[in-house]
């Protein structure tokens, strides 16, 4: 839906997707969100590890197959990586052989 617990759960799912690898590459350190929800279980960055990642990517190149779903689905759980999401995330589009919903028009809502 369009609702704003979605549009939360949509970004959310985004922080964890893409943000777990792209965001230290970028920023130095995993994003706020991940870091509040996951706590102590996710591994921090030192402050050298964090200069030494930060902006060490000159190129991101995309590759877009699926394209998904998604939708608030409140956990206080937070035991793994699926429920610290706490968004359901449903896959749309048609199956290929190696399991990929391919939905091009998908890559317009990034």
């Amino acid at each position: 839906t369009s609702s704003e617990e979605d549009k939360i759960a949509t970004q959310r799912a985004k922080d964890f997707l893409l943000g777990w690898v792209l965001h230290p590459l970028f920023f130095g350190d995993y994003p706020d969100v991940m870091k509040r929800i996951v706590g102590k279980r996710l591994p921090s960055f030192t402050e050298q590890e964090s200069l030494l990642v930060k902006d060490s990517s000159d190129f991101l190149g995309v590759i877009h197959y699926t394209t998904m779903y998604i939708a608030d689905l409140y956990s206080s759980r937070h035991e793994d990586y699926q429920s610290d999401t706490s968004a359901f995330i449903m896959p749309i589009g048609n199956s290929t052989l190696v399991k990929f919903d391919v939905l091009p028009w998908g890559l317009e809502g990034v």
